[in-house]
């Protein structure tokens, strides 16, 4: 008999999570619909769109909007949100992203930080963007295999983006991040074991590892110590 009382109340209790998960899915599906409903009546007015497209901050709230109800404004080619054009504005600059990046592949080595190509992507622009818009332009980029992508290290919070497929080492990459974060460009052994806060060993091995992949220009000035020029920094 207590057997099959244990066994009622676990039905019930099973009974009573799926009523629970299935209330929950409801309400889910219903504060989505009705977000759907607010973001298409607020696109369809011209000023809104104008306002999106050219507030970064506004875009960026939008757009993670969007995507938090299942929508991808980047890619929708059709419907209500098709009049927003940010499909067209990002598949603008995608096109900016990848010119730039090529162009200064071969001074650069294919490594830019993030933030240094949002300033040469906003230079002398009146529609402002961030480091948001240029990562998900990249992240769409790589559908067509344009050999772009963002290097995150764990050490620096500043983002790199490499336009040349090749091996770079988290010491590479939080080399230059470091540098980009300290606004240091150049200089010589002492001054990256400074900034970095590695030993002289550790220094020089990642430094003749970029020297060996073009990454750092040496400035040498008789009876003074070699200078290094950090490519990706000296644009």
């Amino acid at each position: 008999m207590r057997a099959v009382r244990l066994k009622r109340a676990r039905a019930n209790i099973k009974a009573k999570r799926e009523t629970s998960s299935r209330l929950e899915l409801e309400q889910m599906e219903l504060l989505c619909k009705n977000l759907k409903s607010a973001l298409e009546k607020h696109t369809r007015n011209p000023n809104v769109a104008k306002m999106i497209k050219k507030n970064p901050e506004l875009r960026s709230k939008f757009c993670s909007l969007c995507y938090a109800v299942g929508i991808d404004p980047v890619s929708l080619k059709s419907g209500y949100l098709k009049a927003l054009g940010l499909g067209d504005f990002y598949g603008f600059l995608s096109s900016r992203v990848a010119t730039m990046c090529a162009v200064t592949a071969e001074r650069t080595g294919g490594i830019i930080p993030l933030p240094v190509l949002v300033e040469k992507l906003n230079k002398g622009q009146s529609d402002i963007v961030t480091e948001e818009d240029v990562e998900r332009c990249i992240e769409k980029l790589k559908i067509f295999e344009s050999g772009l992508d963002i290097i995150t290290h764990p050490g620096s919070s500043v983002k790199l983006v490499q336009s040349i497929p090749r091996e770079i080492s988290g010491d590479h990459s939080l080399f230059i991040s470091q540098c980009e974060a300290k606004k240091i460009n150049h200089g010589t052994i002492e001054t990256f074991c400074s900034i970095l806060g590695w030993d002289k060993t550790r220094c020089e091995r990642v430094i003749n590892e970029m020297m060996q992949n073009g990454d750092l220009m040496l400035d040498s000035v008789p009876s003074h110590p070699d200078n290094y020029w950090i490519m990706a920094l000296s644009m």
